[in-house]
């Protein structure tokens, strides 16, 4: 597990750092995977088995661990699993357990402190808001400006047409 999760191992003196390889990989980039606990309140006591507990994970991300007192069934107001997942993409709050067009229900998915991703420099720790004259905070500033000019020109191009039609009436 500590492999997976990128920590940081000494082999004969050097500190070295595995990553998990994926078909974009960059050397100086990390990739957008972590382990993150989550946890499914309010799961039946039926559903505690390991098969059930892995499809259900399987929907948020690879299922890594299932907690100890989880897989025993001894804590069954929450199941815990970590789940190998992509930082960078979106995660479902709620996921569908049953079959389409038959009984089932809504599960509550709660995230365990997701790391910060930097989209920026690709890296673990921050954000991208860190930086302030970066690229993509420019870009993204000038497209908010041009929206905002833009809605403002339509706001008074609505205005001229209301002056407009109500001065020739």
């Amino acid at each position: 597990m500590a492999v997976w999760q990128a920590d940081n191992i000494k082999i004969q003196g050097l500190l070295v750092r595995f990553l998990r390889w994926t078909p974009d990989f960059s050397p100086g980039e990390e990739p957008p995977l972590a382990p993150v606990w989550i946890t499914l309140p309010g799961l039946p006591l039926f559903c505690y088995n390991e098969d059930f507990l892995v499809s259900v994970g399987g929907l948020v991300g690879r299922v890594l661990k299932i907690h100890g007192p989880t897989s025993i069934g001894t804590r069954t107001e929450a199941a815990r699993l970590c789940i190998g997942l992509r930082i960078n993409a979106p995660h479902p709050e709620w996921i569908w357990l049953g079959f389409p067009g038959q009984k089932g229900r809504w599960q509550k998915v709660v995230y365990e402190r997701i790391p910060f991703y930097c989209n920026y420099c690709h890296k673990f720790g921050h954000n991208h808001s860190i930086y302030k004259f970066s690229p993509l905070i420019q870009v993204t500033q000038a497209a908010t400006e041009n929206e905002k000019e833009l809605g403002d020109r339509k706001d008074a191009n609505a205005q001229r047409s209301t002056i407009e039609g109500t001065t020739k009436a």
